[in-house]
């Protein structure tokens, strides 16, 4: 919400404080990442954006049928979401 009001900055640091907050819990850092890796993209760091979402993916379940549990799978999903977003963007 902030990303579209314009404040990419208040933004960035909101996602990164929920991101802290998630700890060593997978599921609630991935989750974490999407608005961060939005307020990165709104900043020009589209880079940084694609590859905080890749490794958010990757830690949090594999992409293998029958595995993890239905919120890992979504958390997982919803990273690799953002980081196609970023890949659409930056080229």
């Amino acid at each position: 919400m902030l990303v579209k009001l314009g404040a990419a900055e208040l933004a960035w640091l909101a996602a990164d404080r929920a991101l802290s907050a998630a700890g060593d819990e997978p599921v609630l850092a991935a989750v974490a990442v999407v608005p961060l890796c939005q307020a990165l993209r709104a900043a020009g760091r589209q880079q940084a954006a694609f590859e905080l979402a890749v490794v958010a993916a990757h830690q949090v379940a594999p992409l293998e049928p029958d595995r993890g549990t239905a919120a890992e799978r979504a958390a997982c999903a919803a990273a690799l979401v953002q980081a196609r977003a970023g890949r659409r963007r930056s080229g």
